[in-house]
């Protein structure tokens, strides 16, 4: 059985082009492996570039630290649920101040608009915030906008009374709390 020394040493010596060293019994004889060596020191000599003779800088590790960070999209159940409850609370004190509508009113396109785009936030918010994904808070953030808005066209509209200034002041509220969950999480 050959050792595995004799055989890196037969394969080297064949990829360089020298003829394998004579062997008697399990070492080489000293002309064989003389002849090696003096080719190898000749041959790496010859094709090493020089500037691998100096030692390298060390290679950073690139998987260590992604370049850019990707937010969590998940929230904390006390962010969802601090947003879903200034939904409920803000729901239910804006129905609570705000007097009767008149049932034969006619929306105008920017009131229907707004239905719109508060009905959204609310669905958006109600599966997001239940998913605990960022998206709830966001659209936490658009229906407090969506109210303020709300409330500017309706003191624009020629409506009066501290419930409009309620509506406003809860909008900003959660407004607020949507921007504090997003920085927390």
């Amino acid at each position: 059985m050959r050792s595995p020394r004799y055989v890196f040493d037969s394969a080297a010596r064949s990829v360089v082009g020298l003829p394998p060293a004579v062997r008697v019994g399990s070492v080489d004889t000293v002309l064989g492996q003389a002849a090696y060596d003096a080719h190898m020191n000749e041959t790496m000599t010859q094709q090493r570039p020089a500037g691998l003779d100096t030692p390298s800088a060390p290679v950073p590790d690139s998987f260590a630290q992604p370049a850019a960070t990707v937010p969590e999209l998940r929230i904390s159940w006390a962010g969802a649920a601090a947003a879903a409850v200034s939904w409920v609370a803000t729901i239910a004190i804006v129905e609570a101040v705000a007097p009767p509508a008149d049932p034969n009113a006619v929306l105008s396109a920017f009131e229907a608009l707004l239905t719109l785009a508060f009905t959204t936030a609310i669905l958006v918010a109600a599966v997001g915030l239940a998913m605990r994904q960022r998206l709830g808070v966001m659209a936490t953030i658009v229906g407090g906008g969506v109210f303020v808005a709300g409330s500017v066209s309706c003191w624009m509209g020629g409506h009066v009374g501290s419930w409009i200034t309620v509506q406003a002041v809860l909008g900003v509220t959660m407004m607020l709390v949507g921007g504090g969950v997003l920085r927390r999480s």
